[in-house]
């Protein structure tokens, strides 16, 4: 199965490339699980949009950026589908710890050469 390129392609397609129906889309759906030796009916293909716009954000897409992404007029709408994860908290401490030594490092400097100059 694969999907047709280009902005209407869909990406879950039927045998012939057609759109999948949730009539059989279930059993497509079981078999891509098995697939990836993931079990039936622990993800579900609305976690995928999940999953996609969180990834999408911490990549560094805007809010703006993400409701264009998931088609949605509200900013509350777009945060339903944003989920925090304890690896990237780990890794905005990390990214804040650095700024801050940086900036650390810049204040020593301009103190060190007011200093010298007068």
């Amino acid at each position: 199965m694969y999907a047709p390129p280009g902005p209407n392609g869909f990406v879950f397609v039927g045998v012939r490339g057609g759109q999948l129906r949730r009539s059989n889309f279930s059993k497509t759906w079981a078999r891509a699980l098995e697939a990836a030796q993931l079990e039936v009916g622990a993800v579900h293909v609305h976690d995928l949009r999940h999953t996609g716009n969180t990834y999408a954000a911490e990549s560094g897409a805007s809010l703006a950026e993400l409701m264009h992404r998931m088609g949605h007029s509200s900013t509350r709408a777009a945060q339903v589908h944003l989920h925090a994860r304890r690896e990237r908290d780990r890794e905005i401490a990390s990214s804040l710890g650095k700024m801050a030594k940086r900036e650390l490092k810049k204040s020593k400097k301009r103190r060190k050469g007011k200093g010298s100059g007068t």
